[in-house]
């Protein structure tokens, strides 16, 4: 990985920690809103892989991402930035636990 690579890469890191430090304490203020609204669930999945390939590969682990119906657009409605944290959390967890092996991302119907 790049040194400048891996500079954008750990500030990143950094700053989803801040927010999700924010988020608990709004949590425990119980100042917390929901804003649905709807986001194209192919286009956040591919963020999130592309955030967490680098992870994967340094640790020589495959991370495939099968993206469903063809690359379709499949809008769902919810609170984007909730569920992006969420699954930045689970692939994040994915890739930091599995020490051999794969991690697939899929969206079966």
């Amino acid at each position: 990985m790049s040194f400048r690579r891996s500079i954008t890469h750990s500030s990143d890191h950094l700053l989803e920690i801040v927010d999700d430090v924010v988020e608990i304490s709004k949590i425990e203020a119980k100042v917390i809103r929901i804003l649905n609204k709807e986001v194209n669930l192919n286009q956040m999945l591919q963020r999130v892989y592309d955030r967490f390939k680098p992870d994967a590969a340094e640790k020589n682990i495959l991370l495939r991402y099968d993206a469903p119906m063809d690359e379709k657009e499949i809008i769902i409605t919810t609170d984007g930035y909730k569920l992006f944290q969420s699954l930045n959390n689970l692939l994040s967890n994915a890739v930091k636990f599995t020490f051999e092996g794969k991690v697939e991302i899929r969206i079966l119907f």
